[in-house]
This record gives structure tokens, C-alpha cells and sequence, in this order.
């Protein structure tokens, strides 16, 4: 069974903005008269909210397209498995290899695939490169991209 994402889950992803979709839950939940090429596209959360114990929020695709979502069930978050820590990944127009960059920028600190020898400034390297340092992926509580 899935388990359901909570506040705790996602608050450390917020500053740097959260990728995601619309889940078939949330397609669904679309209006079937206004249908929109847009609803299977990788967007990026950056508007959240919590009522009723249901946390929501906005979906942003590109610059003109947006999706409220009422529940997290309505959304699937993107994550990079930190097994990519070692490959050449983009962000943000940069292609680069994590693991490097960070061993260049954070000289003498551990880099590598156990999160308990990290320090806080690698954590939140990671953080903001969107890689899933609390195992969601394999919680099934988010999808890799």
C-alpha cells in the first residue's frame, strides 16, 4: 500500500520548489470540458497549503499553465534516486556530476551513497538538486525523472 506524503516529507523540498505531475487522481479530477495538453507535463509546485489535514497547493507547467490540487493525492512528485549522485545530471541548464561538484565545493567532507555521513550544507546541495535523500522513491511516495 502507498503510504500517504506528509507535511514532514515535502517541507525540506520547499524552498527550492517541488517537480511534479498530475497524478491520475488529479487528470480525473480535471474539468472533461476544458482538456489540457498541459496535464501530463512536469511542472513545478511552488504554492503550498494545508486545510483539513489535506495539504494543496498550486502546480505551475511553464509560464501560462497552472493546476490547483486540493489533496497530495492529486499530484506525483518527481525525485532523482541518489544512485545518480555519480552520473551527469541538469539542473537548471548546468549539466554537471553531483558527486563531484560536491566533493570539489565541500573539500575533505564525505560524498557518497550513505546519507548519515553528510553534512547539513551537502543535504541541502541535494535538496536543491531534487535528489531524494529521505527514500520516498522506494516508499513509493514519489517518482523518479
Amino acid at each position: 500500500m502507498k503510504q500517504k506524503l506528509e507535511i514532514k516529507d515535502l517541507s525540506p523540498y520547499f524552498p527550492y520548489g517541488i517537480k511534479a505531475t498530475l497524478s491520475s487522481i488529479g487528470r480525473l479530477n480535471l474539468d472533461s470540458e476544458y482538456p489540457n495538453e498541459h496535464a501530463n507535463k512536469i511542472g513545478v509546485v511552488d504554492e503550498w497549503f494545508v486545510n483539513d489535514n489535506e495539504i494543496g497547493g498550486v502546480l505551475r507547467v511553464g509560464q501560462n499553465y497552472s493546476f490547483d490540487f486540493q489533496e497530495i493525492d492529486e499530484i506525483d512528485i518527481h525525485l532523482r534516486p541518489l544512485a545518480w549522485i555519480q552520473n551527469e545530471i541538469t539542473h537548471e541548464g548546468h549539466s554537471f556530476i553531483p558527486s563531484l561538484t560536491l566533493k570539489l565545493s565541500y573539500p575533505g567532507e564525505m560524498i557518497g551513497l550513505n546519507p548519515a555521513t553528510w553534512s547539513y550544507r551537502v543535504i541541502q546541495k541535494l535538496l536543491e538538486w531534487h535528489f531524494d535523500v529521505f527514500g520516498l522513491i522506494s516508499k513509493d511516495m514519489a517518482v523518479s525523472y
